[in-house]
């Protein structure tokens, strides 16, 4: 992997190529994660059931940010 010359502190260089580095597989989970999660419901041993519907909405918004359909301002 080619290390970014510039400004950055060395330690921030080699923390940017470990994520680009795992960005794929990150990507994988999250799509598994999000397929997971539209067919299921959270109930907890309790019997509660859990809203997750801000839980998927954002791991939807990051999934469509890595793939490049999303690219105007954070959400957050």
């Amino acid at each position: 992997m080619v290390m970014p010359q510039g400004g950055q502190a060395r330690d921030t260089q080699e923390a940017n190529a470990y994520l680009l580095a795992a960005a794929p597989h990150l990507y994988k989970v999250c799509q598994k994660l999000h397929a997971l999660l539209q067919n299921s419901l959270i109930v907890t041993h309790e019997g509660i059931r859990i809203n997750d519907s801000d839980l998927r909405q954002s791991l939807l918004e990051a999934l469509m940010r890595a793939g490049g359909y999303r690219r105007d301002e954070d959400p957050s």
